[in-house]
């Protein structure tokens, strides 16, 4: 029998393959018409141009499911985000990922963006809600150890309280203030282990350095040409959003394969990479807020002696963080309403499309995606338009219109329900009933009322403020106007305190 061997050849362009004839085995003759009668179908020897590779390179589907691979979200939190440190990856970190038939989440970001903002808004997402629930638990479970029917845990001697002209006796627990903030950290951190150590399945992601070989050539450029087809089967698409996010072009056509898929915005998570950085900064001054109290002891003399050390100078990092966060939301929507596939940046142009290792030509990924965009959305402009119409006004209203939800704003306010647990440890059925609910409504309401409240309030006045001032181009400057709600925030705190704890 007639044998063909074919071989693949690779030319210039990636969008370009042929087929060329290298030999034949036992062919006694060269005429083309010897071909029809040895039973061997050239049908599979297509001529394929660069158009037609175009067309099926860039592909929401994913034909060789050996690239459907996922990670671990524990492997991700690795030696706390080593993986984000840089994009250089190995085979040992392509081992971590494995196949699989289905992505809980894809996890889209860009590498301009540094590696702890990543951590910390990845451990906000999967694991904040755990972290909240285990501490409210060990809360409670303090909160019995502290009552004197049960008296595991020591308490401090009674204190002396003003109340309305009138002096009380009361006994203040105080180990849900110190101990709940540690539990909360350490669950934030180490949740997904946990649950990995128990044998719970814990999320599979996908993340590029872990679930692209890095190593094989041929693997990796198949894995990026098939991004489509591994958000087609992933649940969700998270982002993780920095100003710069759709400046970068594989961002954008990451998103141009999710409108193309018609998954829904509500499978979208849109994630400022500050707006985690602000909530814990914000949670670890509530935090220094009540472990003051705790050490005050109800005392206002002291709360006011103390105010100006303890409280004004931990208040400047997450006003800071969260000045800058406003300023980079209320920018959001004029960023959407702007953008342009055409005006996004690419590694391959921004180096002239020449490798700097190697110095060899490299193709233009440019080409690639817009040719591959244009035929999903019939042109760039519909693509552009997509976005306007589509993911701008659901990742506007995400981030809501003062930038934090409820819930949000009860993480951080879980302080005071510590404190409220150690003040209710040591209630005295002998005080009035007048005198208990003053004793211990302050803390509810500050948890639940007065602080969720404080933080819309504040950040209404953080953002009526960056649009009179912005981020001035000074560091002193910039620094100078982190202070002013500073002073804002402390005088609530301190009249809230006044009128209505001690």
């Amino acid at each position: 029998h007639t044998q063909l061997r074919f071989r693949r050849v690779s030319v210039t362009s990636p969008c370009k393959i042929t087929w060329a004839f290298v030999s034949f085995s036992d062919c006694r003759s060269a005429h083309l018409q010897d071909f029809s009668s040895s039973r061997v179908s050239l049908s599979s020897a297509i001529l394929m141009t660069q158009e037609d590779a175009v067309r099926s390179s860039l592909s929401t589907e994913i034909s060789d499911k050996t690239l459907l691979r996922g990670v671990e979200i524990t492997r991700v939190f690795s030696d706390l985000g080593r993986g984000f440190q840089s994009n250089v990856g190995c085979q040992a970190d392509y081992m971590w990922s494995r196949e699989t038939e289905l992505l809980d989440d894809f996890i889209s970001h860009s590498w301009n963006s540094g590696r702890w903002q990543k951590m910390l808004t990845l451990w906000f997402l999967y694991n904040s809600t755990a972290a909240m629930l285990c501490s409210l638990v060990m809360g409670l479970l303090l909160f019995v150890l502290q009552l004197d029917a049960v008296a595991v845990l020591p308490k401090p001697a009674p204190r002396e309280l003003k109340f309305a002209g009138g002096t009380v006796l009361a006994t203040e627990g105080i180990w849900c203030t110190f101990v709940c903030p540690c539990v909360f950290f350490l669950v934030l951190v180490f949740w997904q282990d946990m649950k990995r150590f128990f044998h719970v399945r814990v999320p599979l992601a996908f993340v590029d350095k872990f679930c692209i070989d890095q190593e094989n050539a041929d693997r990796k450029i198949a894995a990026i040409h098939r991004l489509g087809g591994l958000l087609h089967h992933s649940r969700r698409l998270v982002i993780l959003w920095t100003p710069q996010y759709f400046e970068r072009l594989w961002c954008t056509f990451e998103i141009a394969s999710w409108l193309k898929l018609g998954k829904p915005m509500s499978a979208t998570v849109f994630c400022p990479l500050k707006k985690a950085l602000a909530c814990l900064t914000l949670l670890l001054y509530m935090n220094t807020v009540a472990i003051v109290h705790a050490i005050c002891r109800g005392n206002l003399s002291q709360v006011y002696a103390y105010a100006a050390v303890a409280l004004i100078l931990p208040a400047y990092p997450p006003m800071h963080i969260l000045r800058h966060l406003v300023h980079e939301l209320r920018q959001l929507p004029l960023q959407i309403r702007r953008f342009s596939i055409v005006d996004t940046q690419c590694f391959c142009c921004s180096v002239g499309h020449i490798a700097p290792e190697t110095h060899q030509q490299i193709p233009c990924d440019r080409q690639l995606v817009q040719e591959a965009v244009t035929q999903w959305f019939k042109s760039l402009e519909g693509f552009d338009t997509a976005v306007h119409e589509q993911l701008g006004p659901w990742a506007v209203a995400s981030t809501g219109l003062s930038y934090m939800n409820y819930t949000t704003t009860l993480i951080i306010s879980s302080p005071f329900f510590y404190r409220g647990l150690d003040a209710l440890a040591g209630w005295d059925s002998s005080m009035s009933i007048w005198l208990s609910l003053r004793f211990h409504s302050g803390f509810w309401s500050m948890c639940f009322v007065v602080t969720p409240l404080g933080i819309k309030v504040l950040c209404c006045f953080i953002t009526i403020m960056d649009a009179y001032m912005g981020v001035p181009p000074y560091w002193l400057l910039d620094r100078t106007a982190s202070c002013l709600p500073i002073f804002c925030a402390l005088l609530i705190i301190l009249g809230c305190w006044a009128g209505g704890l001690h």
